[in-house]
């Protein structure tokens, strides 16, 4: 298992750099409006997108842009629950499991998700919600290593720790804040001695609105897949709008 890890981060060349942000995620319109708020050639329009106004014109859809995950789904709104869901790639076989309430934190649940090409992930599915206001349900954590967590821009978020049933070994840590969440699982079969992270791009491929990517091991701490998305302001707004509170 660690070879192919191994084989699949050497066949890429990301870097940092190649998010495209420093500070934190990049801002994506929501579009709307009878030409999808596309018209970059000018084309004599003028007029700004109309607001997202129903479920059918929410469109996020995350996939990483480069890195071993290369074009891998990993974030994506679950309109008919009304859900962000976060798609962890995590390089190992996990077993199939039905949706597993998070207890600490009302309406979230662990589940797995058919990829493409039918293999297995892991999924964390966060009720919007719990999103678009946030809320102080927890302290603010980082990393269990204590390091700033990646494209977040206050490097830290209200979180917890959430232990896997079948693979207990696997412990998941997910933050959650205002128009953000993010999520972590400690890998301690993986180990590999270096890691990366690779933006999370809309389905355009215009816009960041996330990151991916492997925490290298740090003293005791093991290393882990990490995985953050931002609902962009705008959509957050609409969102707030149309949610079922």
């Amino acid at each position: 298992m660690k070879k192919l890890f191994v084989s699949l981060l050497a066949a890429s060349s990301l870097t940092l750099s190649a998010c495209g942000s420093k500070n934190g995620f990049e801002s994506v319109l929501a579009s709307g409006g009878t030409n999808n708020g596309q018209d970059e050639n000018g084309g004599g329009n003028n007029n700004p997108p109309t607001p997202v106004n129903s479920w059918e014109k929410v469109d996020l859809q995350g996939t990483a842009n480069g890195g071993p995950n290369n074009n891998t789904l990993v974030v994506y709104i679950d309109k008919t629950n009304q859900a962000l869901i976060l798609v962890l790639p995590i390089p190992v076989i996990i077993p199939i499991i039905a949706p597993m309430p998070i207890r600490e934190l009302d309406g979230a649940k662990l589940t797995s998700y058919t990829n493409s090409d039918g293999s297995q992930s892991m999924a964390v599915s966060i009720p919007l919600r719990k999103i678009v206001r946030g809320g102080s349900f927890m302290p603010n954590e980082r990393l269990p290593n204590g390091d700033p967590l990646p494209y977040v821009p206050a490097g830290e978020l209200p979180g917890f720790g959430i232990e896997f049933p079948q693979m207990t070994k696997y412990q998941i840590h997910l933050y959650v804040g205002v128009n953000v969440a993010a999520a972590f699982v400690e890998l301690p079969d993986v180990g590999l001695p270096f890691g990366w992270i690779s933006p999370v791009k809309n389905s355009a491929k215009t816009k960041v609105i996330g990151a991916v990517g492997y925490v290298a091991p740090k003293g005791n701490y093991d290393g882990g897949m990490y995985l953050a998305a931002q609902l962009p302001a705008d959509l957050a707004r609409a969102i707030d709008d149309l949610i079922r509170w």
